[in-house]
């Protein structure tokens, strides 16, 4: 009876070891993975040329926190959330092709489960706390595929989404 337990007990223990979840990075295994390869991502604002310009205190280049969203296949692969525009670098499956997307100075966000629904993906601006830089996002996903040999460099365009307007009426004419 008591080797019978043991038994049970290492066989629990082992089904457990198995299913239990770790956090990595995204389709990679890791470094040592030989199907995996470096990606950088970049964020660009551009030259900040826009029909309206803030008349008010604003950074309307300024970029306080990031959401990165990696789709494969048309499904969400890897979100990232980051607090700054700083470029960052992942492990991705050579080979594949990825779509990616950003949202700019939203705060955390969660991505859509599949990549169709990022064109319906809307924000409450009013419920944002932006701290005085204007939303933006990269308006259509940049897709690219991953090289095992060359240098994998995805710089994401950001366009603001907004325009700030101030409005100061005066009565005294």
């Amino acid at each position: 009876m008591k080797r019978l337990h043991c038994i049970l007990a290492i066989g629990f223990l082992v089904l457990l070891a198995a299913c239990q979840a770790t956090e990595s990075e995204p389709t990679a295994a890791g470094t040592g993975n030989p199907d995996a390869a470096g990606v950088s991502f970049a964020f660009d604002v551009g030259d900040v040329c826009y029909a309206t310009r803030s008349a008010t205190v604003s950074d309307e280049s300024g970029i306080r926190n990031l959401n990165l969203f990696l789709y494969r296949g048309g499904r969400l692969e890897w979100q990232e959330y980051r607090t700054s525009a700083d470029a960052f670098s992942l492990n991705l499956l050579a080979g594949e092709t990825y779509s990616a997307y950003a949202l700019a100075n939203v705060g955390e966000q969660t991505a859509p489960a599949l990549e169709t629904g990022i064109h319906d993906f809307a924000l409450d601006l009013s419920a944002l706390s932006t701290a005085g830089r204007l939303p933006m996002a990269t308006l259509s996903g940049v897709s690219f595929t991953v090289s095992s040999g060359g240098a994998n460099d995805v710089v994401l365009p950001l366009t603001r989404l907004v325009a700030k307007y101030s409005f100061q009426v005066d009565r005294r004419a």
